[in-house]
């Protein structure tokens, strides 16, 4: 489920861009302050015309509970519809509000900046977080959205132009916690990679007193089959006092706001395991040190400069910088394996690999690896060198916290391949217990469960190996205290 959401999110680049005055007159009549032509027009700076638009696409902007549901599929489509210039986005936001589907993250992104460039701004989608996974196994990100502003006075009265941060997912703008005013987005990582993200504020909902239409969160029937509506509370984006509405024929309606506060606990404390693993403190905005990526709107200025400004930036943080080395040093190990591969290759006698000279496999085999994520053997993708197959465990092995593997169960072969760094390798048949059992395997595993606690004998810290869901593929999961899975969404 993550990584097809995760996936759906990096694929959204501009769409199509055409002057949309549905869409304008739509936006005047909720918000008549920003339309020139009426009689409430207080001629706002850019930094109120923004924030406004942030609140427009949040209210209209459907959120769905993860990517593998046919109300998100549904909200992507009306989304690439757009994206391929077959439609507007103003139809896209209607669509949402006709009771269609919904979006997560990536997609709530480029449709705000989708919306600022229709009303003349720069603007682009910024992705941060842990992408590639990390060594231990950190893979949350989220996307947010950028945008240019001009003429922003400062306190000295000049004028300057801000690349601003702001979140359509959760309806917030990132400004100085004690001034109030507008943050560049360059200066927000500075602060985050001098341990200052508490300076960084946030400005909420647009409140002028006039009623507005509370986000929606949908679920088809794939999802509601054999469901209340209690089982939804769990979702950071229901909550447990969202208003409801059957729609009939298996859809449900969830109406509530999305608040930052229960973002940031999604999934149990999701985001604050895997930012402190990785050295960070557990304010949400601490992603920001691993920028990764950023899209233009249709016709906007490139995104590179400014990416590159920001992870220049970043690359003073500690952690950055330690990523860096990890993933130098897991270059290096694929480099050299891919070496051995090709040394052994040269050498076998017959058709195949062992025909080619060896510095040519040699080559082939290391140009391969462009072609293969970094971060997947960062994360130790490479294929374990036992035969016997992946270890697994069952979910009451794991609850039970017991020594022995329960009968029929795949546990670790001796040795279990290359310990790595603290980890020591376990002995045959036993459950992993404060090691891992060699690496992560590429074909699938089966018959293993999702921890619902630390098995015994591990270490806080410590990381073991599981699948999720069974049968699927191996996943690393790092050792926690118990606490309940939630059926929530993932960003």
């Amino acid at each position: 489920m993550f990584w097809f959401g995760l996936l759906a999110s990096l694929c959204v680049v501009a769409g199509g861009h055409a002057d949309e005055p549905e869409l304008r007159a739509w936006v005047y009549a909720e918000y008549p302050q920003l339309d020139p032509a009426s009689e409430v027009y207080d001629a706002p700076d850019a930094w109120e015309v923004v924030c406004a638009l942030r609140d427009f696409s949040y209210r209209h902007t459907n959120y769905t509970n993860a990517a593998d549901t046919d109300s998100y599929r549904d909200g992507a489509a009306a989304y690439e519809a757009f994206r391929r210039g077959e439609t507007t986005l103003h139809a896209v936001y209607r669509h949402f509000g006709d009771d269609g589907g919904g979006v997560l993250c990536g997609y709530a992104g480029a449709l705000l900046r989708d919306l600022y460039a229709e009303f003349g701004f720069d603007a682009w989608t910024v992705s941060s977080g842990f992408w590639p996974p990390t060594p231990r196994g950190s893979r949350f990100t989220h996307t947010q959205t950028l945008v240019a502003i001009d003429a922003v006075p400062t306190q000295a009265g000049a004028a300057e132009r801000l690349v601003t941060l702001h979140d359509p997912s959760t309806n917030v703008s990132y400004v100085d916690r004690t001034t109030g005013r507008p943050l560049d987005y360059r200066a927000i990582v500075r602060r985050v990679v001098g341990g200052r993200a508490a300076d960084v504020g946030r400005r909420g909902a647009w409140d002028d007193g006039r009623a507005r239409r509370t986000p929606v969160t949908p679920a088809f029937a794939d999802e509601t089959a054999g469901r209340t509506p209690a089982w939804f509370a769990a979702s950071w984006n229901v909550g447990p006092d969202a208003g409801f509405a059957d729609l009939g024929a298996g859809r449900w309606k969830f109406t509530a706001e999305r608040p930052q506060d229960r973002f940031e606990k999604v999934g149990g404390g999701w985001i604050t395991d895997e930012l402190a693993a990785e050295g960070l403190p557990g304010d949400v905005l601490n992603l920001h040190a691993f920028v990764f990526r950023m899209s233009a709107a249709a016709g906007g200025p490139d995104a590179a400069p400014l990416l590159a400004e920001a992870r220049a930036i970043a690359a003073a943080h500690p952690a950055v910088a330690g990523r860096h080395r990890e993933e130098a040093q897991a270059k290096a190990e694929a480099e050299a394996e891919a070496e051995a591969a090709a040394a052994a290759a040269a050498k076998t006698p017959g058709g195949g690999l062992g025909s080619v000279p060896w510095r040519a496999a040699r080559a082939a085999v290391i140009a391969s690896l462009g072609a293969v994520s970094l971060g997947w053997l960062a994360w130790g993708g490479r294929r374990g060198r036992e035969a016997s197959g992946p270890a697994s465990v069952t979910l009451a092995a794991v609850r039970s916290g017991g020594g022995g593997v329960p009968a029929g169960v795949r546990a670790c072969p001796a040795g279990a391949g290359r310990p790595r760094a603290g980890h020591a390798g376990v002995a045959a048949g036993a459950v992993p217990a404060g090691g891992v059992c060699g690496r992560r395997w590429r074909r699938p595993c089966g018959g293993c469960g999702v921890p619902a606690a630390r098995p015994a004998g591990h270490a806080a810290g410590g990381s073991f190996t599981l699948c999720d869901p069974p049968g699927g593929w191996p996943q690393k999961r790092f050792c926690r205290p118990p606490r309940p899975r939630l059926p929530g969404p993932r960003p």
